[in-house]
């Protein structure tokens, strides 16, 4: 969790939109450092929203809401933080802050925060900053497409006897590939990766193939996966590239080839500092545990991330009595220690979601990872590091303002007398189905009569009088061009229906080509009906569930606002605009 990195072209052009439109996430990002006075946006009670606190929770609003960073997004998001503060206090006198998940919110919390500390002195201290010649070798390679066919090797001596084949002759490229690879598209077009650009290779690979002649196999090179051989058979290259080019793709490239190596070596800093745990596993005791946990988990996987951590703790309330012969067995040994399962059980809450409903035994390494990764850290002092303790209080407070908020939710009775009240109070606005339209139309074949009868109607023309005279639907020859009452879904008149709909009542619009030839339309009067409340009353339940939900809470704030002092300094947001 703490140190994977952006693999997918959408998470990195996510971190970058971040980067250009609200601030810098150095702040938040490089190992936590912060100015030895950092701006304050507010002061709560006995809380402080501090410029980086309030960066860290603008950011899903940004990059993952439907909203744009803007001045009065900003202040919204102010008040709603604002908000987790009062209400976390409130959380406080009812002592909602002795629960046990806040033991392990955190603990997930200081270990997210610390991990960031370690990552700057672990991973970007080691990571080499491009040089010219690098930029300059990246550039003219952003240039050229590769076409790109491979043999993959898990060891370097399969890839040694793999290379022998095919220097004796005894075996083309194709039949190798053919025979290695279990991927029924790789063993039948020969190991083809298909036209490839810059980037898209691991760096070594990517060395070898932008040198490598066409048409030639590469000896044996080993990336981060294991050892391929590499063919390329053919090459693109964009021909018209200036200085000026250079210079505008400069930034990117610096940031693009820093990127790839921050990958590269965090993951080689991870995996040796996990080799060296020597984590292992007892399968005789996982097996029962991890059954038992399988068979008791809910199937809701949909729950918001705030919502995730400690569900479990609710799902497995009575899963020690479940597994009491097992609790005090060593469920799994690392770095000269273990934890039994009544230790992992009471750590469960903390195990990231994907992998509560997905690998055990990974969820597992991983808790075990970041435990040790906090040790770590403390060791280091960063438990004490400003920007710690904030997040993980501010982790907290986000925590016991749901808790608090949660338990007047409880309080909340919805009989089906408010269902029904709020159903009938609100049909218009949120439950009717489609509109019923009655239609008028003028039907011609010729269009170019149809922009001459359109013309003349927005010059004031009378509609009716023009449908009796020119209209040529035969059922409505000689009268006023009335089709009637029509409804969404449930007309003949589709086309008409869905243009009309589109401007207001009385005017006319067209000409629309149908089938029968070229229509003006207009509708002369609208009606709305509810939708049953049978068919929709848990979709009313929900929204009578939500609405009184809000109440209560803008309650809760309005009372909370009355007892604690409240400093806002929202001229501070600024400070965003010149960080930029």
């Amino acid at each position: 969790m703490f140190f994977s990195q952006p693999h997918s072209q959408r998470q990195r052009r996510n971190f970058l939109f971040w980067i250009l439109v609200t601030i810098s996430l150095l702040v938040m990002f490089q190992c936590g450092k912060k100015e030895p006075e950092e701006p304050v946006v507010a002061v709560v009670g006995n809380r402080t929203i501090s410029l980086t606190s309030f960066q860290r929770g603008y950011l899903p609003v940004i990059l993952y809401g439907d909203k744009f960073d803007s001045p009065e997004t900003r202040v919204q998001t102010l008040d709603y933080l604002i908000g987790d503060k009062l209400l976390a206090q409130e959380a406080e006198k009812i002592h909602l802050d002795t629960l046990p998940i806040l033991k392990h919110v955190r603990r997930v919390a200081e270990h997210k925060a610390m991990a960031r500390h370690l990552y700057d002195e672990w991973v970007r201290e080691k990571i080499s900053v491009p040089t010219e010649e690098e930029l300059r070798q990246a550039f003219e390679r952003i240039n050229k497409q590769l076409f790109i066919r491979h043999l993959f090797a898990p060891s370097a001596e399969a890839a040694d006897s793999l290379y022998a084949l095919l220097e004796s002759g005894r075996m083309t490229f194709e039949e190798i590939a053919s025979r290695i690879y279990s991927d029924s598209l790789l063993a039948s077009n020969g190991g083809a990766l298909g036209w490839l650009e810059w980037g898209d290779l691991d760096e070594n690979l990517e060395n070898v193939a932008y040198e490598a002649p066409v048409g030639s196999f590469t000896k044996p090179v080993r990336s981060q996966y294991g050892w391929h051989i590499l063919r390329v058979d053919d090459y693109k290259r964009q021909m018209i590239v200036s200085e000026d080019d250079f210079q505008q793709k400069k930034e990117f490239l610096k940031n693009r080839i820093y990127e790839r190596r921050e990958a590269v070596v965090s993951k080689q800093v991870m995996n040796e500092f996990m080799e060296a745990q020597n984590v292992r596993f007892d399968r005789e005791i996982t097996r029962p545990v991890f059954n038992a946990i399988i068979a008791r988990r809910s199937s809701d996987e949909t729950l918001p991330p705030e919502e995730q951590l400690g569900s479990p703790e609710r799902e497995f309330a009575t899963l020690e009595d479940e597994l009491l012969p097992y609790l005090d067995q060593m469920l799994v040994t690392f770095a000269g220690e273990g934890w039994t399962v009544r230790e992992f059980l009471d750590r469960l809450p903390e195990m990231d979601r994907r992998h509560f409903y997905g690998n055990l035994y990974v969820g597992l390494a991983n808790m075990i990872r970041d435990e040790l990764l906090g040790r770590e850290a403390k060791a280091r002092g960063y438990d004490q590091k400003p920007d710690v303790v904030e997040e993980v209080q501010d982790r907290e407070d986000k925590l016991l303002s749901q808790l608090y908020l949660q338990s007047l939710y409880d309080t909340l009775t919805i009989t089906e007398e408010i269902v029904t009240g709020f159903y009938e109070e609100n049909w218009r606005q949120r439950y009717h189905g489609p509109d019923s339209l009655w239609l008028q139309e003028i039907l011609v074949k010729n269009k170019d009569l149809a922009d001459s009868l359109m013309y003349r109607l927005r010059s004031g023309a009378n509609f009716e009088e023009m449908a009796r005279r020119y209209s040529k639907r035969s059922r409505l020859r000689g009268k006023s061009g009335d089709l009637g009452w029509q409804v969404g879904g449930q007309t003949n008149f589709d086309q008409l229906y869905e243009a009309a709909l589109k401007v207001q009542h009385n005017v006319p619009v067209g000409p629309v080509e149908t089938a029968d030839g070229w229509s003006i339309v207009r509708y002369t009067q609208q009606r709305r009906y509810p939708l049953p409340l049978d068919s929709i009353r848990e979709k009313v339940r929900q929204d009578v569930e939500n609405y009184r939900q809000a109440v209560v809470r803008n309650e809760a704030l309005t009372k909370a606002r009355s007892a604690y002092d409240i400093d806002r300094h929202d001229d501070v947001l600024n400070l965003i605009d010149e960080e930029r």
